[in-house]
C-alpha cells in the first residue's frame, strides 16, 4: 500500500469515517460497474431436452466516459486549484492521474476499452461452450443487431467475430443504425422520466458529503464552494469508474476516495437510474412502455425459431436503457421492485450493479425434446440462472415457453386517458383544473399517456401555453387536438389556429404505441355561413386524403382516431368520411365537444364521446358537476392489449367526490329504479340482482333537478341520457333509498359487477 493510500485511510479513521467491509469500493459504481466474474455451472435440463435457440439482449462492454465534460469538469476544478497552489501532495497526485486518464480518452469518449472488447468475447465463448448444440449443423443462421452508437456496434462485432471463430460455417446477419433503434424501442418515456426526475439527478451531487475528500486534497478546503466540492467528488467518482474499466492503464482513482464517498455517490446514482430506467411507481409505466416493440420482437422471433427453425440465435446489442426495463418487463426476480425510492432504502431492494453492469446481458435459452412437444426456456441475467415473477416454476430453472410467453404478453398493456372539454376562460378556472383534473391524473401510476380532445380554453388562446405547461407537468406524455374554442379571432369572425400551432406544433398527426396507431385529427373548420356559430364539424378534402393514406398504409390491426367534433354527426362529406373510416376493421373513434359521455356505433364503427372533466360553468358546488347525460364530470381511460379479445376495455373516472365512477342508481318520482352506467353503450345490458333492466331514452333525474333549479351557469341541457336503464313499473315495495343492490353491466368494451347504493 502506498503512502498516499495510508495517509487517506488514517485521515478517514481520525474523522470517524467507517470503511465498508461488505462491498469493495470498485464494485460500488452503479451501472458503471465492470462485468462480474462468472463461475456458475448451471442446472442440467430435464432428460431428453437439448438447447436449439438463444435469444440474447446485451449492453455494450466497458467503455470510456461518454462525454468530454465528464473529464473536463473535475479537471477544471483541480487545474485551477493547482495554479493557485491550493492542492496537497495527494491532490497533485490525483490531478496527474486524472490528466493521464483524460488524455487517453481524448477523441475516443464513449468507445470501448480493451476490457469491454474482452468482456463480449468471453461471454460469447461461454455461450459456445455451454450450448454447442445450438450452433452445430449445416444451414444455421444467426441474426445480430445493434443501436447506431459506436460502442454497441463494436460490442456486436467483438461477439460475432468470436462466434465465427468458433463456428465458421454459421451464416451471420448483422444490422445497425438509427432505423434499427427506432424499430425496436421508443425513447419518449425515458426522456419524460428523466426530465421529471431532474431533481433526483441534482440529488446525486447535493446529497454527497465532500468535506472529507476536499480536506485531503486541498490545503484550504474553504476555497471551494459547496457546489464545486460536490461536483468535484462526483466527477472523481465517475472517473474512478472509468479508470476501473481501464485495467491496462494502471490508474486507480479509488485510492483517493473513502468507502463512504463511493457509497453516497452510487446510492444517488442507483436511485436516479431506478426512476428513469426502472419500474418505479413514479415513472415506471412510461419507461417500460418504450420497450414494447423489443418485447414483441423477442416473442415473435422465438416463435418463428420454434416453428420454422430458420434462426438458431438472435443477438441484440444496446444500452442499460434497454436492459433494465426489459428485465423488469420479463419479470426477472430483483428487477421488478416498485419500492421506496429513497436513496438509502432502495439498494437493499433494487441494485443496478447486479442488473446492468457493463456488458450486462439477458439470455433466453430454448430447449426441446423429441418425446415431449413442450418447449422449455431458461432465463439468465448476467449468465446466472434467474427466476421469473408470476410464472409457474415447478421445473426451475426451466420454464414452459407458453407460460413465459403469456407472462411477457401480459406486460404489454397500454393505458390511455382521454380527456374532453376543459374550456379554461381565466386563471381562476385553470387553478380549479389544477386542483381537480390535474391533481387526479398526477396521482395515477397506471397511465402511459393522455390525449386532450379539444376545447382546452374558452376563446382565450393566450392561456394555451399555460394549459399546455400544466399538463406537461404530468408524469406521462400528453397530446392534444384543437377544438372550436381553441382558435384565434373574435366569435363569428375569421378564426385561425396560429396560437395553437405555435404552442403545440401540430394539428393532424399520427403515431404508434404498443402496436396501436393513434391518429389525431382536427375536425373543426371555419363556417362560411354564420347565423349562430362560426364553425362546422367536418374534414377537408386534403384531410380525407391524408387520413385515407394513413389508414391504408398502417400495419397496425387497430387504429384509434381522436377528434374534437363528432364525425358521425350529419355534415358535408360525412358519407365519404365514413367510407374512409370503415375501410379497415378495428377503428375506434374518440371525440368530445358535447359535454356528455356517450357510446354509440356509427354503421359498425365504435364511437366514444369522452364528456368533460371540467367545462365552462362549473364552480365549487359539486351539485352542479353533472354532464348533460347525468354522469359526473370525469374522463375515460382505455386499457389496450392488442393480443387479447376484446382489445380495448373502458373505464370512466369520476372527478366528483362521493360520486362513483362506474354507475349510480336512484328511485325517480314514479317509483321506478333507474341505473345510470356512466360509460355504458347504447347496446349494453344491465341487470340488478340478476334481473334485466330496460334501456330508457329519457333525461336523467339528476339533470332534471338541476334544470328545475335554474342555477346560473349550469352547463346542463335537457337531453336524453345515452346510458340510462330502468324498471318499467314502480319498485318502492322492494327498494328504497340507501339499499344496496348488485349491479352487473356488459357490452363489447366494458364489463363489471359491483354492489352500489341507491342514492
Amino acid at each position: 500500500m502506498n503512502r498516499t493510500a495510508v495517509h487517506i485511510i488514517l485521515l478517514c479513521l481520525l474523522a470517524g469515517v467507517r470503511l465498508s467491509a461488505q462491498t469493495p469500493m470498485s464494485d460500488s459504481l452503479a451501472t458503471y460497474s465492470v462485468y462480474p466474474e462468472v463461475s456458475e455451472a448451471g442446472h442440467k435440463p430435464p432428460k431428453g431436452y437439448k438447447p436449439f435457440y438463444i435469444s440474447h439482449l446485451s449492453r455494450h462492454g466497458s467503455r470510456r466516459l461518454s462525454k468530454p465534460e465528464y473529464y473536463s469538469v473535475p479537471l477544471g476544478i483541480l487545474e485551477k486549484a493547482h495554479a493557485q497552489g491550493w492542492l496537497t501532495p495527494e491532490g497533485e497526485s490525483l490531478l496527474r492521474d486524472m490528466l493521464a486518464l483524460a488524455e487517453e480518452a481524448k477523441g475516443r469518449e464513449g468507445l470501448l476499452v480493451p476490457r469491454g472488447e474482452r468482456e463480449h468475447r468471453e461471454i460469447m465463448d461461454r455461450i459456445c461452450d455451454s450450448y454447442p448444440e445450438v450452433f452445430r449443423g449445416k444451414g444455421r443462421k444467426v441474426h445480430a443487431m445493434s443501436s447506431e452508437v459506436m460502442r454497441t456496434v463494436m460490442s456486436m462485432s467483438c461477439a460475432m467475430e468470436e462466434l465465427r471463430s468458433r463456428y465458421p460455417e454459421l451464416e451471420i446477419e448483422r444490422e445497425c443504425g438509427p432505423g434499427i433503434t427506432g424499430r425496436y424501442y421508443r425513447n419518449e418515456g425515458r426522456r419524460k422520466a428523466g426530465k421529471l426526475a431532474s431533481d433526483s439527478k441534482a440529488d446525486i451531487v447535493a446529497a454527497a458529503k465532500p468535506s472529507r475528500f476536499v480536506s485531503v486534497m486541498f490545503s484550504d478546503p474553504s476555497v471551494l464552494s459547496d457546489k464545486e466540492a460536490r461536483r468535484l467528488l462526483e466527477g472523481v467518482w465517475e472517473c474512478a469508474a472509468a479508470a476501473r474499466m481501464h485495467d491496462d492503464l494502471g490508474i486507480d482513482l479509488n485510492k483517493y476516495l473513502c468507502a463512504e464517498d463511493v457509497e453516497d455517490c452510487w446510492k444517488q446514482r442507483n436511485r436516479f437510474m431506478y426512476l428513469t430506467y426502472g419500474p418505479s411507481g413514479e415513472y415506471g409505466r412510461m419507461v417500460l412502455a418504450d420497450m414494447d416493440a423489443m418485447m414483441r420482437d423477442i416473442i415473435d422471433r422465438a416463435d418463428s425459431a420454434i416453428a420454422k427453425g430458420d434462426y438458431c440465435a438472435d443477438f441484440r446489442f444496446g444500452h442499460d436503457v434497454q436492459v433494465i426495463p426489459v428485465a423488469a418487463l420479463m419479470g426477472i426476480e430483483g428487477c421488478t421492485i416498485v419500492a421506496d425510492d429513497s436513496a438509502d432504502a432502495l439498494p437493499d431492494l433494487y441494485d443496478t450493479r447486479k442488473i446492468s453492469p457493463m456488458a450486462a446481458n439477458i439470455q433466453l435459452v430454448f430447449y426441446r425434446s423429441r418425446r415431449n412437444p413442450e418447449v422449455l426456456v431458461k432465463v439468465l441475467l448476467n449468465e446466472r440462472e434467474s427466476r421469473l415473477d408470476g410464472v409457474p416454476d415447478d421445473m426451475w430453472p426451466y420454464y414452459r415457453w407458453e407460460d413465459v410467453k403469456s407472462s411477457f404478453e401480459k406486460g404489454g398493456n397500454l393505458r390511455v386517458a382521454f380527456i374532453g372539454d376543459l374550456q379554461v376562460p381565466d386563471e381562476a378556472a385553470l387553478g380549479r383544473v389544477r386542483k381537480s383534473v390535474l391533481a387526479d391524473l398526477a396521482g395515477r401510476k397506471d397511465i402511459d399517456f393522455a390525449v386532450l380532445a379539444g376545447d382546452l380554453v374558452e376563446e382565450h388562446c393566450e392561456l394555451l401555453p399555460e394549459v399546455k405547461t400544466a399538463f406537461d407537468s404530468l408524469p406521462f406524455p400528453v397530446f392534444a387536438v384543437p377544438g372550436n374554442h381553441d382558435r384565434d379571432g373574435a366569435l363569428l369572425g375569421t378564426r385561425s389556429l396560429d396560437t395553437w400551432n405555435r404552442v403545440f406544433g401540430y394539428t393532424d398527426t399520427t403515431f404508434v404505441a404498443k402496436d396501436v396507431r393513434f391518429i389525431l385529427l382536427n375536425s373543426v373548420r371555419n363556417s362560411r355561413v354564420r347565423p349562430k356559430r362560426d364553425y362546422v364539424i367536418g374534414t377537408t378534402a386534403a384531410q380525407k386524403e391524408w387520413l385515407s393514406s394513413v389508414l391504408a398504409g398502417s400495419e397496425q390491426q387497430y387504429n384509434v382516431i381522436v377528434t374534437h367534433g363528432q364525425l358521425s354527426k350529419a355534415h358535408a362529406g360525412a358519407d365519404s368520411l365514413y367510407g374512409i373510416v370503415s375501410s379497415r376493421p378495428g377503428v375506434f373513434l374518440v371525440e368530445a365537444h358535447t359535454h356528455r359521455a356517450a357510446r354509440s356505433v356509427w354503421k359498425g364503427v365504435d364511437e366514444l364521446n369522452v364528456g368533460a372533466p371540467y367545462a365552462l360553468g362549473w364552480g365549487e358546488d359539486s351539485r352542479t358537476d353533472l354532464m348533460n347525460c347525468g354522469a359526473p364530470r370525469g374522463y375515460f381511460v382505455a386499457d389496450i392489449n392488442t393480443l387479447e379479445k376484446p382489445w380495448l376495455e373502458l373505464e370512466f373516472r369520476s372527478l366528483v367526490p362521493g360520486c362513483p365512477g362506474q354507475a349510480h342508481a336512484t328511485i325517480d318520482g314514479k317509483g321506478r329504479l333507474l341505473v345510470n352506467v356512466h360509460a355504458g353503450a347504447e347496446y349494453g345490458e344491465v341487470k340488478v340482482d340478476g334481473k334485466p333492466l330496460k334501456r330508457l331514452k329519457e333525461v336523467c333525474p339528476e339533470t332534471q333537478d338541476l334544470l328545475s333549479r335554474k342555477a346560473e351557469g349550469i352547463p346542463a341541457k335537457k337531453i336524453n341520457s345515452f346510458h340510462l336503464w330502468g324498471t318499467k313499473d314502480p319498485v318502492t315495495d322492494k327498494y328504497a333509498k340507501g339499499d344496496r343492490i348488485s349491479l352487473s353491466y356488459s357490452d363489447t368494451y366494458l364489463k363489471f359487477t359491483e354492489a352500489i347504493t341507491i342514492q
